[in-house]
């Protein structure tokens, strides 16, 4: 009797064990998945916020970012030119450093001329927006 007692035992503590395992894999899994959620949620929301801000603050974002550009570029042409002017002291003729600024204004100039079409751009989407909105 006591034999039978002792392999029951070990039979319903092997079956709890198991079923225990059994819960905490689906309750871990039901975590995971709440959480994937939440956070798919929370990105998204974050994503919208960010797209309203850039909407609605463009114009400044595309004046500080065209005063930036145009301070880095002023500042590599004064570099380039102090270069130039420290060379032009050492060697009476400098090729090398003339076709590297010439790219570096070429690439200035370019960048001037995309900002102002990708301006142009954005205020005739904005006025087919205002004009799908007032169709509405």
């Amino acid at each position: 009797m006591e034999q039978q007692q002792w392999a029951a035992l070990v039979i319903q503590k092997a079956y709890r064990g198991y079923t225990s395992r059994k819960d905490y894999k689906r309750t871990l899994r039901a975590l995971v998945w709440i959480q994937a959620r939440i956070k798919g949620w929370l990105q998204k929301r974050d994503f919208q916020w960010m797209l309203e801000f850039f909407e609605e603050n463009e114009e400044a974002i595309i004046i500080i970012q065209s005063g930036w550009r145009g301070y880095q570029a002023r500042k590599l042409a004064a570099e380039l030119r102090r270069q130039a002017n420290n060379n032009a002291r050492l060697q009476h003729k400098n090729t090398s450093k003339k076709p590297q600024l010439a790219k570096i204004l070429q690439a200035v100039v370019r960048g001037h001329i995309s900002r102002q079409q990708y301006g142009r751009l954005c205020s005739e989407a904005e006025a087919r927006r205002a004009a799908a909105e007032e169709e509405k």
